[in-house]
């Protein structure tokens, strides 16, 4: 996929899921955000793609311009070790405002000997919605479409 076909596609996906943090802002009268869980699970630093990596870091630079405070937080879970110790050596070369929305979480087994590891997904997510596989008590998989929840209270909300 070309440069301009990824940013058109990242431009859908950021309309769509603004329309459902607005709608959820307006109905409850909290600031909501987005937050994007990467999860990291067998990640070999070889089987990264750098392409993808450049277009997908391309692609949210000019989405910043257009949802400048859409994403609350990025959130990569179950880590590899090295991953951390590359962001410890690498978060200095980046403004401060990005460092902030970037959290790495260890893996599951370390998170259940710390629950200090989830407070920062707990700002985004209730325990009782985060999937059990990231220490939450939601059993469902796959989760409900977030479309389909703010669809059906629209037919409520008018009567359908």
């Amino acid at each position: 996929m070309g440069q301009e076909d990824f940013e058109q596609t990242y431009l859908y996906h950021n309309e769509s899921m603004f329309q459902v943090v607005d709608s959820v802002t307006r109905s409850t009268g909290r600031l909501t955000k987005l937050l994007r869980i990467i999860d990291m699970n067998n990640t070999r630093l070889r089987k990264i793609s750098y392409k993808y990596t450049k277009q997908d870091a391309a692609a949210a630079k000019v989405m910043e311009d257009f949802y400048p405070q859409l994403l609350g937080m990025v959130c990569a879970v179950i880590c590899p070790g090295w991953l951390d110790h590359m962001w410890n050596i690498w978060c200095p070369l980046f403004p401060s405002r990005v460092v902030k929305k970037w959290h790495f979480l260890p893996s599951v087994a370390n998170m259940k000997k710390s629950k200090e590891d989830l407070k920062p997904i707990l700002r985004y997510v209730s325990q009782e919605n985060l999937p059990n596989t990231y220490e939450g008590q939601n059993n469902e998989w796959p989760l409900p479409v977030a479309g389909e929840h703010f669809a059906a209270m629209e037919r409520d909300t008018i009567g359908l």
